[in-house]
């Protein structure tokens, strides 16, 4: 399904030239809500979205490499089943680790990752604690992992056609969202429910947990 059908129904194809802030708007969100709490890595070497649909998120982290303070080149890498995605990712160069976060991708990525995206994918695994087991895995010590979810206790209207879909199978609150991140070798150092530029969402920012 997410191979073949989830752009149709839930992935717009407008295009990045005519809609730059569709693409970048999300990551500059990221970035924004980090720096405003002073825990955007100092340094990225390697970075990794996943879910990250057609990449645009990593290329605006390589295009405002030296503004973010990084002197050095970022090499991107992403996870997305998506056969349409794939396309352009190949064309941004940005190397595709895998096309299943349920696959043994980790096991040859240990502490690589200086920061990790994952925004609005987490409701959408089989198995959340599992997929960010493998998350702290590969995470670098002193890297960083952005977590982005819906929040189930303010939903956005409609719901029908906003909030509750078929795809999602786990909704979380602040309270189940910390039990999840706690049960998976993450250690959290921010969380918001309600921010003020998306109260419809809950955010989390985690390093690996520290033994």
């Amino acid at each position: 399904f997410y191979a073949n059908l989830y752009d149709h129904f839930y992935r717009t194809s407008k295009s990045k030239k005519n809609f730059p802030e569709l693409y970048y708007g999300k990551i500059k969100q990221i970035h924004g809500r980090m720096l405003k709490e002073g825990l955007f890595p100092a340094k990225i070497e390697n970075a990794l979205d996943i879910g990250s649909g057609e990449g645009w998120s990593l290329l605006y982290l390589k295009e405002n490499n030296k503004q973010m303070g990084n002197d050095s080149p970022i090499n991107l890498h992403a996870i997305e089943p998506s056969s349409r995605c794939l396309k352009t990712l190949k064309e941004l160069e940005i190397d595709v680790i895998s096309t299943d976060v349920d696959s043994d991708w980790h096991e040859k990525h240990e502490s690589k990752f200086d920061f990790i995206i994952m925004r609005h994918v987490l409701e959408h695994f089989m198995d959340p604690v599992s997929v960010l087991k493998k998350v702290s895995f590969v995470l670098k010590k002193g890297g960083l992992v952005y977590i982005a979810v819906p929040n189930s206790m303010n939903p956005q209207l409609p719901l029908n056609k906003i909030f509750y879909r078929a795809v999602h199978t786990f909704y979380f609150s602040r309270i189940s969202l910390h039990n999840v991140i706690n049960l998976s070798n993450l250690e959290i150092m921010l969380l918001s429910a309600n921010p003020k530029d998306n109260p419809h969402e809950i955010y989390a920012l985690c390093r690996k947990t520290r033994k």
